[in-house]
């Protein structure tokens, strides 16, 4: 038997980033979505689903803009695993998290995903 390091798993801004880059998130989808409201940063729900974001339970919710320019917010009752706060980009793509408020947020405009972390962090 060979042993070494174990290799480590995605971490939860990678798994984000992949859901936003195929925009769908494996789970089941909600029949009435519900989550909180982002109409003040010009941002409609489209969808929202239970989930899993690196082996940890999320609510998943899809919005998108008028502009045809999409996001999507992953909350968790608690801090994701390797999560630290702030903005940040992973593959091109913006991401933010807050650990008092555990959720990621992931689009490709980086000002609309900090405006949508705002509103959540007041909501």
């Amino acid at each position: 038997m060979v042993t070494g390091p174990v290799a480590a798993g995605p971490t939860p801004f990678e798994e984000a980033v992949a859901c936003y880059r195929l925009q769908m998130v494996p789970g089941s989808p909600s029949p009435t979505p519900s989550g909180p409201d982002l109409a003040r940063v010009g941002l409609t729900m489209t969808g929202a689903t239970s989930s899993l974001l690196a082996g940890q339970s999320v609510t998943a919710l899809a919005y998108g803009a008028a502009d045809g320019e999409s996001l999507f917010v992953f909350l968790s009752d608690a801090p994701l695993r390797g999560s630290s706060a702030g903005a940040t980009t992973v593959d091109g793509h913006a991401v933010f998290t807050d650990l008092d408020d555990p959720m990621v947020v992931v689009g490709s405009d980086a000002a609309l995903v900090l405006q949508a972390a705002e509103a959540l962090a007041r909501s």
